[in-house]
This record gives C-alpha cells, sequence and structure tokens, in this order.
C-alpha cells in the first residue's frame, strides 16, 4: 500500500514537473496575464494602497488645468484694439488652415503616397499565374494587355517556421486571395513554443482579414484591410481588432519583397505585429526569409523566419 501510495505521488510529482501547464515563469505566460487582464489586476491592487495619499495630487488638476486654459484663452482673445482683434482672427484663421491641411497630409499620406509612386490609374489589373510568368514583368496585367492565361483571381499558400535562437520557436501558415476587384482576404495562424527551464510552453495566435489593394501596378500593390486577432490556449481564447497594412513588390525576375504592419487589440492587451520577406521565385514557387516581430502589451516574440509560398 505504501509501495502505491509513493508511486502515485511520484507520478503525480513529475506530471507537474514536465506538464506545461505548470510553467508559469514564461514569455507566453506574461501574454496570458496582459491579454486576460490578470496584469492591470495585480497592478491595481497595488496601486490602490496609495490612492489616499495621491488624492490631493489627483485634486489639484483640474484647478492647474483649468488656470492653464483660462491663462490661454485670456491670451488668445485680450487685445488693445478693434485692429489688434480682427490681425489676431486673420493669423489664427490662418494657422488653423495650415494646420488642418498638415493634419490631414499626414493622416492620408500613407495611402495617397503609395498611389502616386506606383501611378495608380483606377484601372482593372489582372493576376498572372505567378510572379514573372510567360517572361512577364511583375505579378500584375493591365486590362489592355490580358492574355489566356491572365486570371481575375489568384490565391497564395505560405508555410515557414522560425526561431529567436533563445527558446522560442514558431510554425505558420497565411492564406491570401485576391481578385481583380481590388478586394481580398487575408488571414494566418501560427504555433508558438517556448522552451523554459523547467520544460515547454505553448499556444497559437493569429487573425483573419478583409483587405482592399488602393495601389497597384505592374510591379507592386500596397493593401490595407480590417479584421479579428486571436489567441487560443489550453486555458481558452481571446480576440480582439486588427488593422493591417502591406506592401509586394516585385522589381525584377527572381526578387519578391514584401512587408506587412499589423495594428490592434488582443484581449485587454494591445498588439503590434510587422514582418518583412525577401524571396525568389522558382517557377510558382517563392522561397523566402526573413524577419517577424510581435508584440502584445509589453511582451515582445521576435523571430527570424524561412519558409516557401505557393502561388496558384
Amino acid at each position: 500500500m505504501a509501495r502505491a501510495i509513493v508511486t502515485h505521488c511520484s507520478g503525480i510529482a513529475l506530471l507537474i514537473a514536465f506538464s506545461p501547464i505548470a510553467f508559469a515563469e514564461g514569455l507566453f505566460s506574461q501574454v496570458r496575464n496582459e491579454v486576460r487582464g490578470l496584469a492591470s489586476k495585480s497592478a491595481s491592487s497595488h496601486a490602490s494602497s496609495g490612492s489616499d495619499s495621491n488624492s490631493s495630487e489627483s485634486d489639484s488638476e483640474p484647478s492647474i488645468l483649468g488656470s492653464f486654459f483660462g491663462s490661454l484663452l485670456s491670451s488668445l482673445f485680450s487685445s488693445d484694439s478693434d485692429v489688434g482683434c480682427s490681425s489676431a482672427s486673420d493669423e489664427e484663421s490662418s494657422s488653423f488652415s495650415i494646420g488642418t491641411n498638415a493634419i490631414w497630409f499626414g493622416v492620408t499620406a500613407p495611402w495617397s503616397i503609395p498611389r502616386s509612386l506606383v501611378g495608380d490609374k483606377d484601372e482593372v489589373l489582372w493576376m498572372a499565374e505567378y510572379p514573372y510568368a510567360n517572361d512577364r514583368d511583375g505579378y500584375f496585367v493591365t486590362d489592355e494587355s490580358k492574355q489566356d492565361w491572365s486570371k481575375p483571381w489568384s490565391g497564395r499558400f505560405l508555410a515557414e517556421s522560425g526561431t529567436d535562437f533563445d527558446g522560442l520557436q514558431k510554425h505558420g501558415g497565411k492564406l491570401r486571395l485576391d481578385t481583380s476587384s481590388r478586394w481580398g482576404l487575408d488571414t494566418e495562424w501560427n504555433f508558438r513554443r517556448e522552451s523554459l527551464s523547467s520544460g515547454h510552453d505553448t499556444l497559437w495566435n493569429g487573425d483573419a482579414n478583409v483587405i482592399y489593394r488602393f495601389a497597384q501596378s505592374q510591379r507592386a500593390a500596397f493593401y490595407t484591410g480590417l479584421g479579428v486577432n486571436w489567441l487560443s490556449d489550453r486555458l481558452g481564447g481571446n480576440a480582439g481588432f486588427n488593422f493591417t497594412y502591406g506592401a509586394d513588390f516585385f522589381p525584377a525576375d527572381p526578387w519578391v519583397l514584401s512587408g506587412s504592419i499589423d495594428w490592434g487589440t488582443l484581449g485587454h492587451a494591445t498588439q503590434f505585429h510587422g514582418r518583412a520577406t525577401v524571396g525568389v521565385m522558382l517557377n510558382r514557387l517563392e522561397v523566402f526569409t526573413g524577419y517577424d516581430y510581435l508584440r502584445i502589451g509589453g511582451t515582445s516574440l521576435p523571430s527570424f523566419v524561412a519558409g516557401v509560398q505557393l502561388y496558384f
């Protein structure tokens, strides 16, 4: 009986020691805490003890802000003569107009500048079977030069592996669909593994987006879109909002340059994802390498990646 108890307890101890569930000291644990709001709750509980001592400071903030805005308004509208008022009003109007134009340019520049650079003429572009197929320059085909092999839609399937050479590994896939209407779909999924001193931990993450090619030419295409982020592990799942922005360049056979940025939320945390790759076309298969950076809350999960992408 005693031997059975010892054996049972030893088995439980080994299970706990080598099970990923037991590990909480890794980066994935930090990600879970931030995504599920556990980190903020812990921080707020520690901060609540000092709330009384800081109450007087917070109470003084409105009076400080009030004094500041009061002096600002009085300096803007005070004048010694009607001519002074008119002059100040004209200067304010001019400054407001310049500021508004600058803000508008800054907001629209990520979309307007690429359209100007690639010379987008709002024309319909078709897709070749794959980049540089049939001795074509680039990937997209104008309506005037459309051939029997030109397609109104195309797809890409990507498979890759990556590591940070310090305990993080990822294995992922990505599916991309494009159409001559410029609308498309973009989705990816990743299995991530973290090596720890006492074992390993795992999780899944990815996104799904509806995208639109807002700037295109035979050799380049810029796209943007909206969608959702998601994360899943043994403890459950979480989702959030995603904004995506990316570009593909086909400068000369056989080279392909790609880059993208995703920015959004995941549960209680913010998420940023950026990547850049360089590839070489071998018929309809692209072999690539590059760098992938994921940041969830305050935790970074970088990877050097390599893989293949099939155009169909």
